[in-house]
């Protein structure tokens, strides 16, 4: 399955950077906002597309279960733009990985290349969107587009088109893609991460290049402005912008620059891209206003990123969460989380909330946990203090003849005090 990643020659940047930033220190700065609410909810379960490993990705069927039933206590999500200018969540900017139906996706006795359908979120409008079968590539564990596998292999297939039952206490309409302000209705006090999403094209040069036919699509920051554009009108709404438990994050920079430049008091908390990221672990640089949170991977190029982020705790001594997204099954291990727990992480995105859950409870974790980011492993550093300058002593100044406030009768004569000037 396709799992977010640091791409190309900027992820090589950026794990190259983070090396260095081991013997460097970070410079002063603070977080926005102060106190930084996602300070205080470790250690956040954060079910990453609703928990793709365990249900259909970003439906409201994964969204839901993953909250009520499966263990998570916060939802990472994504979002792209409908032909009618929509904001829906999915991962993808083509629809085709994740939703598809029978009269588009064929099964074992069709031919598969001729079939297979190929199209970007932004060609089909809402109403079309939303009669896809959200569930129909859905295994457990993984995506899959084996068309020789017969339906009965994906348990939510048929669902969203009233083929097959919905699970108790669910309906069709859970396993369609739904849109962001649906999200945002059905979970007003869930903590919620949105990520921006990229657009691909021919000419995009920022990464995550894919090949369809011969023809190479990259992310494209400039194609994506309307999304994050979209977004800040939505989030500020009257409605939502008074939450203090959204996040919003992209890879690109640009389009986190994007949001904040649209964005308006009460400022909704920011994650940076990569070479914003990259610049705090390098020089200590401290990142755009309102940012709250470093999201980062487990590892890169060897270097085990969360603990370098927070070696000495410097991402939380000036402020900042970190959260991990896990990067495949090696994450998905007791190991794992033992670790991303004990490197002082403020929660984890993860493709399998109940399984991650299962750990916390097994080891009597809660959520929040109670420990002060501040002093666990450890206090945070405090400069040491500065002695005092040995100066040779200096001769007393001579007394000042002070001025005499003038009687009118001499107000013509001429004054031999002088007024100094004010200062600046």
């Amino acid at each position: 399955m396709e799992r977010r990643r640091i791409g190309g020659a900027a992820g090589l940047i950026a794990a190259i950077a983070l090396a260095a930033a081991i013997v460097i220190a970070p410079t002063a700065g603070t977080a926005s906002p102060d106190p930084n609410p996602w300070l205080q909810k470790r250690f956040l379960v954060m079910a990453h597309q609703g928990g793709e490993d365990e249900a259909p990705s970003n439906t409201m069927f994964a969204l839901k279960s993953a909250i009520q039933t499966r263990g998570a206590d916060s939802l990472e999500l994504d979002v792209n733009l409908s032909k009618d200018g929509q904001l829906m969540v999915i991962h993808d900017d083509t629809w085709t990985r994740i939703a598809c139906m029978d009269t588009l996706c064929p099964g074992p006795n069709s031919s598969t290349e001729q079939h297979r359908p190929a199209s970007e979120v932004n060609d089909l409008t809402l109403s079309e969107l939303q009669s896809l079968d959200g569930g129909y590539w859905f295994r457990p564990g993984t995506y899959s587009h084996n068309y020789a596998l017969p339906g009965s292999n994906y348990p939510y297939r048929g669902i969203r088109t009233g083929d097959k039952p919905p699970p108790w206490g669910y309906t069709a309409e859970d396993f369609e893609i739904p849109t962001l302000r649906q999200v945002l209705n059905t979970f007003p006090n869930v903590p919620i991460n949105i990520e921006i999403k990229m657009i691909k094209t021919t000419t995009g040069t920022a990464g995550g290049c894919v090949t369809d036919n011969a023809i190479q699509y990259c992310d494209d920051p400039e194609s994506s402005m309307r999304v994050a554009d979209k977004l800040v009108q939505l989030l500020n709404e009257a409605k939502y912008s008074s939450r203090d438990d959204i996040i919003v994050v992209s890879f690109s920079d640009e389009l986190i620059d994007e949001f904040h430049r649209m964005d308006g008091p009460p400022f909704v908390a920011l994650a940076p891209g990569v070479d914003d990221a990259t610049a705090f672990a390098l020089a200590g640089t401290t990142p755009d206003p309102d940012v709250a949170a470093f999201q980062v991977p487990p590892d890169q190029l060897g270097i085990q990123v969360p603990e370098l982020l927070l070696e000495n705790r410097s991402a939380h001594c000036l402020g900042y969460a970190v959260h991990i997204w896990t990067n495949g099954d090696q994450d998905e291990t007791p190991a794992a989380y033992e670790r991303f727990y004990n490197s002082g992480a403020d929660g984890v995105m993860t493709s399998r909330p109940s399984q991650l859950r299962s750990w916390l409870d097994e080891h009597s974790i809660t959520s929040p946990d109670g420990r002060d980011p501040l002093t666990w492993p450890k206090d945070c550093p405090v400069p040491p203090p500065t002695a005092p300058t040995q100066t040779a002593p200096q001769p007393a100044p001579e007394a000042k003849k002070k001025c005499r406030k003038k009687s009118a009768s001499a107000a013509k004569k001429k004054s031999k005090c002088k007024k100094g000037k004010k200062k600046k």
